[in-house]
Formats: C-alpha cells, sequence, structure tokens
C-alpha cells in the first residue's frame, strides 16, 4: 500500500470556508500538512479551522479578498514569516452566476472572472515568490468541468473555468524547470452550495424546480452519483505528493465519467 507523507508541508488553501477546500484540507491535513485557509468571510474560515483542529489537524485561517493583491501578499508574506517556508497552493476560491445568456450582465462577468481567474493568478504569483526561492513547490488549481465544455446555463462562469486551465498551463511552463508543478482539477458535480446555482440554471433554462435541475445536471455523469468534497481532496493530495514530481500542466477529470477527454 503506498502512503503519503506531507508531515512538514505548509499548504495554503484559498475559499477555505466552503465545501471542496474542507474536503481538500482534510486529505491533505489527515497526511500531515499544515494547512492555512483564506477567505473572504471571517465566520466561515474561523469554523472551517476550529473543525479541522478538532479532529486533529493543525489549522489556521486568514481573511483576505484574492481580488486584492496588496492583501494577498501580506497574507502569504505573514504565512511565510511564521513558518519559514509555503509548500502546497490550492486555489479553491471561485463564484458562480448562473443565469439565461442574454440576462448576464457586465458586472457578472467582470466579478466571475475577477474572482476566479485573476484572484487565482494572484495567488499564484504570491506563492511562487517562496517557491521558487527553495526550488519546490505544488500549485493545484480548481477549475471545472464547465471548463472543458461551454455550459449554455452558465457561459461566464465556463469562460473563467476555461481560463484557469490556460492559466494552470501558463505557469507551469513558466516554472517546470524550477522544481515546481502546477496543475487542475475539474470537478463534476459536487453538493455545494455552487450546485444551487447550476440547479437554479437549469431552472430557468427549462422551466423546472431547481432541485430538478440539480437531479438533471447529477444524471448526467454516467455514475449517476456526485462526488464528494473528499474525492477531489485525493486527487489534490496526489498532485501534491512525491508520487507526481513529472505531472505538470495536465487537467484532471474527477466527474464520475462526465468528461473524458
Amino acid at each position: 500500500m503506498v502512503s503519503i507523507d506531507l508531515s512538514g508541508k505548509i499548504a495554503v488553501i484559498t475559499g477555505g470556508g466552503g465545501v471542496i477546500p474542507q474536503g481538500v484540507a482534510k486529505c491533505l491535513g489527515t497526511a500531515g500538512a499544515k494547512i492555512y485557509l483564506i477567505d473572504v468571510k471571517k465566520e466561515s474560515a474561523k469554523k472551517a479551522a476550529d473543525s479541522l483542529r478538532e479532529s486533529g489537524i493543525a489549522a489556521d485561517y486568514s481573511i483576505a479578498d484574492i481580488t486584492d493583491s496588496g492583501r494577498i501578499n501580506t497574507v502569504f508574506e505573514e504565512i511565510h514569516t511564521k513558518e519559514g517556508h509555503i509548500d502546497l497552493l490550492v486555489n479553491c476560491a471561485g463564484i458562480m452566476i448562473s443565469k439565461p445568456y442574454m440576462e448576464l450582465t457586465d458586472q457578472d462577468f467582470n466579478r466571475q472572472l475577477s474572482i476566479n481567474l485573476v484572484g487565482m493568478d494572484n495567488c499564484c504569483r504570491a506563492a511562487l515568490r517562496y517557491m521558487k526561492e527553495r526550488r519546490y513547490g505544488r500549485i493545484v488549481n480548481i477549475s471545472s468541468v464547465a471548463g472543458r465544455s461551454g455550459a449554455p446555463t452558465a457561459v461566464q462562469y465556463s469562460a473563467s473555468k476555461f481560463g484557469v486551465i490556460g492559466l494552470t498551463q501558463g505557469i507551469a511552463a513558466a516554472v517546470v524547470k524550477e522544481g515546481i508543478t502546477v496543475n487542475t482539477i475539474c470537478p463534476g458535480s459536487v453538493m455545494s452550495p455552487l450546485m444551487q446555482e447550476v440547479g437554479a440554471g437549469y431552472a430557468k433554462a427549462f422551466g423546472i424546480s431547481v432541485e430538478e435541475g440539480i437531479k438533471m445536471h447529477i444524471a448526467k455523469s454516467p455514475t449517476g452519483q456526485a462526488q464528494t468534497p473528499e474525492d477531489m481532496g485525493n486527487a489534490v493530495l496526489f498532485f501534491c505528493s512525491d508520487l507526481s514530481p513529472h505531472i505538470t500542466g495536465c487537467s484532471l477529470n474527477v466527474c464520475g465519467g462526465k468528461r473524458m477527454d
């Protein structure tokens, strides 16, 4: 049996109060990493960190808006000053605004791009300043199966998630010779607040209830089942481990076979 030991590693996870980030944090923390959660909401971040500590995982949190590059640089500097190194970054923070395409506004598009893509880039650059010094690091960005194929009920979200894959590949190519890998996870149907947005999009498009929309979305997976936050966490764990030193620029579908490309 292969075991993964992340003892001594410092992991930063954005969107830390969310469902997928908590699944990621549990997997990395159980493997021995110390977790730092970043979230814009103090209550969510504190609750998630407290829960991790109660389960025996070393965890702390910081409050930051990832679209504020100055604040993000400060947070990463504080973590680096305290710990001496930053080894792992998992960019989970993201939003979805699901509406019929012609109802979407400039503000909707700008908000999704600023959080899902620009904010992610801010965090990557902040972490890389310290990873490059040690010539070691693992970055995993959360995209979506909507970043593989256009989503008619979430057009702008889909565009931002396509961008995540491009950003990942570009950064991976830029740091490939410095001992740093950068990869992407593409979730399918994970039961989280975002799933409510998905269901709402289907509801408006097809004249059904949100609950029916969620069921329709999940039914598109060949397994007919939703994935769990821990499914995402285990995939992230692999990319953060010593089992994958030569895997970079990769986009891995974790979606029950919904996408196979």
